[in-house]
């Protein structure tokens, strides 16, 4: 695996011929008098409870986005000391293995689609977000209130269609309310309801898009009948969202047109004043 390296550091034999007696003083373990601290361990190393050195061992701690800067040799054994990764804008640092990759060298893999790079780790994009391409540093929104798409899950590499629930019965929606699975229609009923009631349609898109349907009160001007909305007939009008029926004219009025709003829209049929 390719890395970049920040920076290497010569090797350093640890000074195994100091006296007892000075380590006795000093209460340190010899061979860690010209080795440089504090220890952050690399690759197959975790860090003593009581030397407080690197050790040999399976599991992977503190080893990911550091690079070993100084190696202190006992007999066998390595020792090291870190430190931290530089970032890079659309790669996550690697962890590096001690005996397969260069411990002294940062390891730099680009971020899959689906994620953001934050320089050293890789994030996967949050709901309703998502990366089509590596090296993304930002995830892009699907914007639903204008694409009409949503994404529900993290780490994806694209946005659905909001209105994506073809299977569903009109049914499924309460008596009063209309079955909507067009996002049009979707966006035109929710810009009569923020006028009328203050309700936007993006307090409510992701409940929407995650049913992929939405059971909506009809506009002004209709009537639901069997979960649609129908404009009132010639000589009916209605003011009000959510009806079930619609209100008539008095004797001898009509409206010109279907689907009348309010009751100003009866006039008077000829011959009659």
């Amino acid at each position: 695996m390719g890395g970049v390296v920040e920076k290497r550091c010569t090797q350093q034999n640890c000074d195994m011929s100091t006296s007892s007696e000075r380590h006795t003083a000093t209460k340190r373990p010899l061979h860690m008098r010209n080795c440089v601290r504090p220890w952050l361990c690399a690759g197959n190393y975790r860090i003593g409870r009581q030397l407080r050195i690197c050790l040999p061992r399976n599991a992977l701690v503190l080893s990911i986005g550091y690079f070993a800067t100084n190696e202190c040799k006992l007999g066998s054994l390595s020792f090291y000391n870190c430190s931290l990764c530089d970032a890079h804008p659309g790669f996550v640092v690697q962890l590096a293995v001690q005996g397969i990759d260069d411990v002294f060298a940062c390891h730099y893999i680009a971020c899959t689609p689906g994620t953001r790079s934050n320089g050293v780790a890789c994030e996967a994009c949050a709901v309703n977000t998502f990366s089509n391409t590596s090296l993304a540093v930002v995830c892009s929104d699907c914007d639903t209130g204008v694409t009409g798409t949503y994404q529900q899950l993290t780490g994806q590499t694209s946005c659905s269609t909001c209105m994506w629930n073809t299977e569903v019965s009109a049914l499924e929606c309460p008596e009063g309310t209309s079955f909507v699975n067009d996002f049009q229609r979707l966006q035109f009923l929710f810009s009569l309801y923020a006028e009328d009631h203050d309700a936007h349609l993006l307090d409510y898109v992701a409940k929407i898009c995650r049913m992929g349907f939405a059971c909506l009160p009809c506009e002004p001007g209709h009537f639901e009948h069997d979960r649609a909305c129908e404009k009132c007939a010639y000589g009916s009008y209605q003011a009000n969202f959510g009806a079930q029926e619609c209100y008539k004219c008095a004797s001898g009025q009509n409206t010109t047109s279907l689907g009348s709003t309010r009751s100003s829209d009866c006039v008077c049929d000829p011959g009659f004043e």
